[in-house]
């Protein structure tokens, strides 16, 4: 939705350039899978083991965003509208492609492309925007349960949260919490509380961030979880456990405890940054449209012709060639996507779809949240 003056004014910048960090480490993650880099690189090679660095340092980006909606959620009102105008963001995405394609690669679209274009919920085209729309119906009781949580408790919460659904699961080798390694709403109400308390502490007492402490947590979680992860690979090529490769996809899992704490690490670190005019200027630019990069890119007709299998001649190059490349091909795709976002709020704009999601909103006459 549009931005509000006040809006700007309450911004806070660092989080907005985590936003736009994240939106660009995602396209790696897809880069790198999706592409078929990391399934073309031979196990244990040097190309093998830089790529693997790529998608675990990114890995923790999804995380991010569902630690920043607590962050920047907590303590606001949840409008229905917002939702509403997410929803039609999201629909623009699955049935302009879907005409595209209906030109273009007729081939490609059958009658189930079509209804799922349409009901994107019921076929969960965006496990994230799905998981998301669900969890918006009940983020002011969450916050209310944080509001009425005093600062010590909030903590106690953080670290029955961290052994409850990260610690537990990864050592009993079982999804004993049904979070599907991060791919649901349960841990996306996880990741809320998370944002939410960090709010709540920060708001009631003053505390100073250490930003290269938190940067070395991060850097020793990526370094820990890589060859934790590369000495698995090794002992799977030696001996057959199913144990073994348990415990090495879970460790890659958002639910990972370090993939959780790296992620709690750049926020701290980016909730305390202050930046110039210029890149203040970009931020209020480029951020609003991170989540229509998401959208643009993970589309499934997108993902079927553009990424699936697209790089994997990057495993074919000089090491260095082949990082160079993955990050080049991720910020060309975040960019890209944030150009059209920026075409589809103009066209938003024109359609008056915001007045039409308040109109509803209204209509319905359900307000999610405070006044």
């Amino acid at each position: 939705m549009e931005e509000k003056k006040d809006d700007i004014s309450r911004r806070n910048y660092g989080i907005d350039m985590l936003r736009i960090i994240s939106m660009i480490m995602i396209p790696i993650l897809h880069v790198l899978g999706h592409g078929g880099i990391l399934d073309a690189t031979e196990q244990l090679s040097l190309k093998y083991n830089v790529a693997w660095f790529m998608e675990i340092a990114a890995l923790c980006s999804t995380n991010v965003y569902g630690i920043i909606s607590g962050y920047v959620g907590y303590g606001t009102s949840h409008r229905l509208s917002k939702l509403f105008y997410i929803y039609f963001q999201v629909l623009f995405y699955t049935v302009t492609t879907t005409i595209v394609f209906c030109i273009f690669r007729p081939n490609l679209i059958s009658i189930d492309t079509l209804w799922q274009s349409i009901f994107n919920l019921k076929y969960n085209t965006y496990w994230y925007f799905t998981a998301y729309f669900f969890l918006y119906f009940f983020m002011p009781y969450l916050d209310k349960m944080v509001e009425k949580t005093d600062v010590k408790e909030a903590r106690k919460l953080l670290i029955y949260i961290f052994i409850i659904f990260s610690i537990i699961p990864l050592f009993m080798l079982r999804d004993i919490m049904y979070t599907r390694i991060g791919y649901s709403f349960l841990w996306l109400m996880v990741l809320y509380i998370v944002g939410a308390c960090i709010k709540k502490c920060e708001s009631e007492i003053t505390y100073s961030v250490d930003k290269r402490k938190y940067m070395s947590i991060y850097i020793i979680c990526v370094i820990a979880t890589l060859l934790i992860y590369l000495l698995l690979t090794g002992c799977g090529q030696k001996f057959d456990f199913v144990s073994v490769d348990k415990f090495k996809n879970s460790i890659i899992g958002y639910t990972s405890p370090t993939i959780l704490i790296c992620a709690i690490a750049l926020v701290m670190i980016f909730k305390e940054m202050r930046f110039g005019d210029v890149i203040k200027k970009a931020v209020v630019f480029f951020a609003p449209l991170s989540f229509g990069v998401y959208l643009f890119h993970e589309e499934p007709l997108v993902r079927k012709v553009f990424m699936t299998g697209t790089f994997e001649r990057y495993a074919s190059y000089n090491v260095l060639v082949m990082a160079a490349c993955v990050l080049f091909t991720a910020i060309l795709i975040w960019f890209t996507g944030s150009i059209f976002d920026k075409i589809r709020k103009k066209i938003f704009k024109r359609w008056e779809i915001e007045k039409l999601c308040i109109w509803l909103e209204k209509n319905i006459n359900i307000q999610n949240g405070r006044n």
